[in-house]
């Protein structure tokens, strides 16, 4: 059951097609999910954990290791992806 008056709550079905596009050819799909998809879903997982164990009002400073290069390039393959007119490609 999703809880809607969480602001975080998700949707009650998951799909593993994403966008239900291919965005990315096979290549670079795997190489990038490979090299930063992991990075940033532990990222991920920890901002999560966090909220949910602060009843989502955070309030003190929380420490944890991330690889920030790698959450970075995972975010910008994501919205690179997302640009379905092509406007992040232009010269």
């Amino acid at each position: 059951m999703i809880d809607e008056s969480n602001p975080f709550y998700g949707k009650a079905r998951r799909s593993a097609r994403g966008f239900g596009d291919y965005t990315l050819c096979i290549k670079c799909n795997s190489d990038t999910g490979g090299w930063y998809a992991k990075s940033y879903i532990d990222w991920a997982h920890l901002g999560m954990s966090i909220l949910e164990n602060s009843s989502f009002n955070p309030k003190q400073i929380y420490q944890f290791t991330i690889k920030p290069l790698n959450v970075l390039k995972q975010v910008l393959t994501m919205f690179m992806s997302a640009d379905k007119i092509g406007e992040l490609r232009k010269d």
